[in-house]
Formats: structure tokens, sequence, C-alpha cells
């Protein structure tokens, strides 16, 4: 069954981009070739063929794969930076869910986010000047979107908390909390995913955003900071006797004690 296989900007940052022009071939090649569950069904000339490179260079790329790599910007004590593990028949690509349900996140977002924009665009048209109106309406009309999927989506969740809370607010920008989830999935891949936007993480991704940044690029600035943070992204040595290094979440992210010491350097010194 043919499909196709997003291909992440950050790939550029991995360890893979900096092996040889052949080996790149290989993974990019083993990503395009992968079905849903990233299996890949292939013989070694097979997989070589396809590639178009040498025996002798797939299965040097082979091996590299099936090697851990500290380095690995998806390093877990499970894997060791594993990316490839051998099956029945071919190979499976390890993190190969984890970016797949990335894509479709971000395909989910993006088709709310554009029933969000005819919705207001309906609404400015039915506009009658009463702003009490103006906010039950907004209310309702998130509300019926969220009936229309599945409730328990945190992307349909947070679009209608959105809408439904911010509308209104005098001076401010509406909180994009889910743009905000998702921007985070994206930047830091390597931390936990918030996989349910509660009423509490939603608060206090609005708090930030009302108290601290307005703007989602500036946002994608911080994940980036934080990128570089070994400590927060899980690279250094437990401490306190702990049998797992401490790894940052966006909620101990937007806890005001926790963003002012980001903000401040605290968990970036060697």
């Amino acid at each position: 069954m043919s499909g196709f296989t997003k291909l992440f900007s950050t790939i550029t940052e991995s360890t893979v981009w900096g092996e040889d022009a052949e080996t790149r071939i290989v993974w990019i090649t083993l990503l395009a070739m992968a079905d849903r569950w990233g299996r890949v069904h292939a013989s070694l000339p097979g997989l070589a063929h396809r590639a178009r490179v040498s025996l002798d260079q797939a299965a040097n790329a082979l091996e590299l794969f099936m090697r851990p790599d500290r380095y690995s910007r998806t390093f877990t004590p499970e894997c060791e930076g594993r990316r490839i593990e051998p099956i029945d028949g071919g190979w499976r690509l390890i993190n190969y869910l984890k970016y797949r349900d990335l894509k479709d996140e971000e395909h989910s977002l993006s088709m709310g986010a554009e029933r969000v924009r005819r919705w207001r665009e309906r609404q400015k048209m039915k506009s009658t000047g009463n702003a009490n109106v103006t906010i039950r309406n907004s209310k309702a009309e998130a509300e019926a979107e969220a009936d229309k999927k599945d409730p328990t989506d945190p992307i349909t969740a947070a679009n209608a908390a959105v809408v439904g809370i911010d509308a209104g607010r005098n001076g401010k920008k509406p909180c994009p909390v889910a743009e905000i989830v998702a921007l985070y999935h994206t930047k830091l891949p390597q931390l936990p995913r918030m996989m349910k936007i509660t009423k509490a993480r939603h608060a206090s991704i609005r708090e930030r955003w009302h108290e601290d940044n307005q703007d989602l690029e500036g946002w994608g600035r911080l994940f980036d900071y934080i990128a570089e943070s070994d400590f927060l992204c899980g690279r250094t040595q437990p401490r306190n006797g702990s049998q797992t290094p401490f790894v940052a979440d966006l909620e101990w992210i937007c806890k005001p004690g926790n963003w002012a010491k980001i903000i401040e350097g605290r968990y970036h010194r060697e």
C-alpha cells in the first residue's frame, strides 16, 4: 500500500546527518519504505537496490543504525539512541510511531485552526455589537465543534477552551494553547508528550502566555533554548540516588518558578 512519510526539518540536526552521503540515503530510504507501524520489509540486497547504494554501504548503514548513540536527540535509557531493530523479514524504525503521531497531530491542529478561523469570520458578519451575546455565541460554537469530534481529543478540547475562555479579554490576545502544545512536541520531541490538556495545564499555559510571552515565535525560541540544556533534556547523570535523570515536561516548564529559572539560565550552566 503506497503512502507518504513526512520528513521533519530537524533531521538536519540529527547525528545521522553527520554521516556520509550513502548512510543518509539509506536512512531516508528506510523512512520512505516504512509502513504505518514503522516496519520495513525487505532484504539487504533489496534495500541496497532501492537506495541505489552498494551492498556493503547498505550493510554498514544498518549496522550503524542498530548501534547505541548517546548523542541522539531521541535518546532514552530503553533504546540508548538506537534507530532500528531487526524483525522477521526486515527492520523496525524504533521512533517511527512518535513522529507519525506528531504528523497526525499537526494535521488535526491545522484542521482545527481552519474551523476556528471560518467560525470567527461568520461571527464578524453576524455581530450585533453586544459583547455578552458574542461571548455566549463563541462558547456555544466551540462546544458544538467539540461535540463533532472525540471530546477527549486534546487538540479539540484546547481549541474549544481558547475560544470559550479567552474570548472578550480586553486588549489581550487569545492564548493558542493547542498551537503551543504542538510547537512543544515539534521542538522538543525528546521530552515527555502532553497527552491530555487538563484544566490546570490549560490554565498554566494561558498564565505564561498572558503574563510573560504573547508570541508563538517567542515560545519556539524558548523551546530551542531548552533543547540546549543537558539537565532539562535528561542528558545528565541522575541525582539524589535516582535511577533515571531528570527530564522536564511542558507542565513543569510552565510553573512560574521554573519558567523564571529557565529564562535566567539556571539550567544551562556547566
